[in-house]
């Protein structure tokens, strides 16, 4: 079968495929061809480090991408989405480079940030100006050994576009002492290292939503008291939606459930529910409601038993009044069962529990 890439002549720049190939892919072996930009050596193969196509130049093979390859310099302004919060710094994936339309390279497509660099005010930590899946602008202020950004350094960086963590309505500018964003929605307000054009109504303020930032002033009572709190106070990932939408809500009880703490049966009246200990394994809940309901109206009766389903040896057997309780604990108490003898007492009585 004749190789392709042998058989393509090295002269001039010729179309080695029609199809794009993407990163990773071998596109030839090595000592076959020079590599060339778009390309690199791994295991004896050149493969391709973009989107593109390949193509034969003087003996030299490369991969001209399918748009053209953005890198990133000191003094771009690129605009970015926070992924990550630590307690000092961050991390943000740069979506664009302003004024330069492109791809940009796996090594530039992060950019970290310090918790001095977000804004003109002191910072407890990064999640006291920004959160999680904000969209900022910022300023690329190194690119080696990886990608420092800062949204201090101009009013135009900084947060562009917020959503409120409880219900994920889109935050509105709004200044409210220590506060400068407002849920429509929820209520909820919050702090943001806003830009100048952050959402609407940016353009009626003379400096710009950065204006609402109050820039170089202290905290207030308010928002010291939630820094306070420490991490528990700083939800940093977006809740559930739980807007009421005037759908009815239909609840369901499952077996075992109830209010309170006491499980799903009803609380019986003092006196007439009745602790029946010393059963022998053989005796289900059937045995003891035959056994029982010669002395009056029973509302309940259960033997409790393991996740195996094997009786645990005691249960409990409830009736209508006191003194039909009282009856059965005068015949049954000292009663046999298949040779053992059973226990039958006041399950409320405290003074009979430790016998």
């Amino acid at each position: 079968m004749c190789d392709p890439f042998r058989a393509m002549p090295a002269q001039g720049m010729r179309n080695m495929t029609a199809s794009l190939v993407t990163p990773g892919s071998i596109i030839a072996k090595e000592g076959e061809h020079e590599h060339g930009e778009g390309t690199s050596l791994a295991d004896g193969n050149i493969i391709s480090t973009v989107v593109g196509y390949v193509h034969v130049n003087e003996g030299a093979i490369s991969v001209s991408p399918s748009k053209p390859i953005v890198a990133p310099v000191v003094g771009d302004t690129v605009l970015c989405e926070v992924v990550k919060l630590n307690e000092k710094n961050g991390e943000a994936m740069i979506l664009a480079v302003e004024g330069k339309p492109g791809s940009i390279q796996p090594q530039h497509l992060y950019g970290q940030f310090f918790v001095t660099g977000l804004v003109d005010r002191f910072m407890h930590q990064t999640s006291d100006a920004l959160r999680r899946r904000d969209v900022c602008r910022a300023v690329v202020k190194e690119v080696e050994p990886v990608v420092r950004l800062d949204f201090r350094e101009r009013d135009d960086c900084g947060v562009l576009h917020a959503i409120c963590p409880p219900c994920g309505d889109t935050l509105q500018a709004e200044l409210d002492g220590d506060w400068n964003v407002k849920c429509p929605t929820c209520g909820y307000q919050a702090y943001r290292a806003l830009a100048d054009n952050y959402g609407a109504g940016w353009a009626e303020l003379d400096q710009g939503a950065s204006a609402l930032n109050n820039s170089g002033k202290r905290w207030g009572s308010a928002a010291e008291a939630m820094f306070a709190k420490g991490p528990a106070g700083r939800a940093t990932f977006i809740a559930a939606d739980v807007r009421e939408d005037g759908r009815e809500r239909t609840y369901f009880r499952f077996e075992g459930q109830g209010g309170g703490r006491g499980g799903g049966r009803q609380r019986a009246a003092p006196g007439t529910r009745l602790f029946v200990g010393g059963l022998p394994r053989d005796v289900g809940t059937d045995e003891l409601s035959e056994l029982f309901k010669s002395h009056g109206d029973m509302t309940d009766c259960v033997v409790l038993t393991d996740d195996a389903g094997v009786n645990r040896g005691f249960g409990f057997v409830t009736y209508a009044e006191k003194s039909m309780a009282d009856a059965a604990i005068k015949a049954l108490d000292g009663h046999r069962i298949n040779g053992r003898r059973i226990g039958v007492r006041d399950a409320d009585d405290d003074k009979k529990k430790g016998r």
